[in-house]
C-alpha cells in the first residue's frame, strides 16, 4: 500500500461527518477484532453518541509492517459491524496520533495508555500529560 491516511467505509454507508465533538478514533492492531473492542464502541455510541473509526497502523512500531492481507483479514470484520477503518502509515505512536488529531477523542485500552505514557525518548509523564493538554485530545480508557 501506497498512501498517508485513508478511511474506509462499511457498505451501507458512503460518507462520514467529521466533526471532533462526536468521533472517538480507536488505534490499535486488532489482531484479531473481537468481542470486547465492538462492545467498547457501542458504548460509547448509546452513551457518549460518539461514532468510532477502529484505526490501524499498517507500520507497527513494534511488529513491522502487516501485509495486505493481513489488513483485509482486520478490516473485514469491522466493516461488516457498519464501523468505519482508518488506516495509515506514519502514525506510530500516540503522541503522533494526538498532534495530528487535535480536539479528537480517543478510545484505548488501560495497557495502550500506560504504554503510550512511557514511549517518548524523555518518558516523563509531565510532559505527556502537556502534549494531551495542549492539542486538546480527550482519552476514554477500558481496562
Amino acid at each position: 500500500m501506497n498512501f498517508e491516511t485513508k478511511i474506509i467505509f462499511p457498505q451501507n454507508q458512503k460518507h462520514i461527518s467529521i466533526d471532533r465533538k462526536n468521533i472517538c478514533l480507536f488505534p490499535g492492531s486488532f489482531n484479531p477484532v473481537h468481542f470486547a473492542h465492538f462492545e467498547m464502541a457501542e458504548i460509547l455510541k448509546k452513551d457518549y453518541d460518539l461514532k468510532t473509526i477502529f484505526w490501524i497502523n499498517t507500520k507497527h512500531p513494534d511488529k513491522g509492517i502487516v501485509s495486505d492481507s493481513e489488513i483485509e483479514k482486520r478490516i473485514r470484520p469491522i466493516l461488516n459491524q457498519d464501523y468505519f477503518v482508518m488506516l495509515s502509515e506514519n502514525y506510530p505512536l500516540y503522541l503522533d496520533k494526538i498532534k495530528l488529531y487535535s480536539g479528537f477523542h480517543f478510545l484505548i485500552g488501560l495497557d495502550a495508555f500506560i504504554k503510550m505514557m512511557t514511549e517518548t525518548p524523555e518518558k516523563s509523564i509531565k510532559n505527556i500529560c502537556k502534549h494531551i493538554k495542549d492539542f486538546n485530545v480527550k482519552f476514554i480508557i477500558f481496562d
